[in-house]
Order: C-alpha cells, then sequence, then structure tokens
C-alpha cells in the first residue's frame, strides 16, 4: 500500500534478465576446413609437408568423425632410394626397389568426446591413413585431437596420430654379387619399419 501511494512498482520475474547461454564446442556440429600434415609410414613413405582439405561432424556430441585428403608438398621419398635397405641370405644379395612417391593421402579418424567445453573439444580414438601408393601400406593407430573454438569464428585444431604401417609390400632386385649369385632377379623381402605416424594442424567453418 505505502509503495504504491509512493508510486512505486515491485519488481516482476518478467523484469529479471536472461541467462545467458553458454554455446560448446560442438553445439555446431559440422565443419569443413584446410589442414597442413605431415605423415610417415615406416621408411617407405616421409612425406613432411602437405595440404588438403577435411570434413568433420560431432555425431550426438559425443562422436568426432573426420575424413581428410592431403596432397604432398614435399616428401622425402622411400628410405630405399639411399640403398641402406640390403638384404642377403642363401638366395642372394638384393637391394629394395624404391617405391613411386606419393601423390595423394587420404584417411579417417574418429573418437569419443572426453571434453566438451564453450573453448575446447577433447575426442581421443582410433585413425588410419593410406596413400595411392600400394607398398607404403596402411596407418593404423590411435589419434589425440584438440579443437579449439573462437566465438564465432573459426575452429583451430591438432592432431597427433601413433601406430603401426601394415600391409607393405617390399620387392628387392638381386644386386649381382659374384660370390652371392640370386636364385631370382627380385623377389619380396621382409617387411622392415612398420611404425607409422601423423600430425596435422587444421582451420575450420563450423555449420549447422
Amino acid at each position: 500500500m505505502f509503495a504504491a501511494a509512493l508510486g512505486l512498482s515491485a519488481p516482476t520475474f518478467a523484469d529479471a534478465p536472461e541467462e545467458a547461454v553458454t554455446e560448446l564446442a560442438t553445439d555446431r556440429p559440422y565443419r569443413v576446413s584446410i589442414s597442413a600434415s605431415s605423415f610417415m609410414l615406416g621408411y617407405r613413405a616421409q612425406v613432411p609437408f602437405g595440404v588438403g582439405p577435411e570434413l568433420g561432424a560431432y555425431l550426438l556430441r559425443r562422436v568426432r568423425l573426420v575424413a581428410r585428403l592431403a596432397l604432398p608438398v614435399a616428401q622425402a621419398g622411400d628410405a630405399c632410394s639411399r640403398g641402406d635397405i640390403i638384404h642377403g641370405d642363401e638366395t642372394g644379395v638384393y637391394n629394395c626397389i624404391p617405391s613411386d612417391h606419393a601423390s595423394l593421402a587420404y584417411g579417417v579418424s574418429a573418437g569419443f568426446v572426453l571434453l566438451d567445453t564453450s573453448r575446447v573439444a577433447l575426442a581421443p580414438g582410433v585413425t588410419f591413413l593410406r596413400t595411392d601408393e600400394s607398398d607404403h601400406g596402411t596407418l593404423l593407430g590411435v589419434s589425440l585431437p584438440v579443437e579449439w573454438v573462437v566465438p564465432d569464428g573459426p575452429h583451430l585444431a591438432l592432431e597427433l596420430g601413433l601406430g603401426f604401417a601394415v600391409g607393405q609390400r617390399v620387392i628387392a632386385r638381386c644386386r649381382n654379387n659374384p660370390n652371392f649369385p640370386c636364385d631370382t632377379p627380385t623377389r619380396q623381402l621382409p617387411n622392415f619399419g612398420t611404425k607409422a605416424g601423423f600430425a596435422a594442424v587444421a582451420i575450420g567453418w563450423p555449420f549447422g
């Protein structure tokens, strides 16, 4: 009554400011990115720098999927080209035949979101990577991706992968050593140097 007499009104719930809704890193589930990467598949493929597109998605805000292509810009090539991969036994002495350089690499990463904040998403998981040269084999391993979110801006991502290169093929040519005559001019050698890994940095634009 006194408030009415003084011309004052009591505050209502409608006057209270609404709480700001915090956007999480996975709220916009899809993104297209451009990435710079480096990878090695044993001693058969060593690419210090490549570039290419990525397509990513967060499914149900819990599963992260990324498909990538990489065009090698610089590569050291097959270690066979240095002539240091040699095999010798009772059948003869052989030098590894270098594989062709890769002209394209492609792969997929899948992970489970363990951390999802307004700035960072962390989704460790598994990954595979191949090139267009079958001798290089396939990288199978684990991955650790971290994504940073710029409000109303791009995503910045860093992903590291470690594993093994499986399915590599090593063909060798007879060295023509007179002390160790070869049974055949070429033969397939045991697969050495199967450790593999990659690193990628990407900037992406989310949507959806």
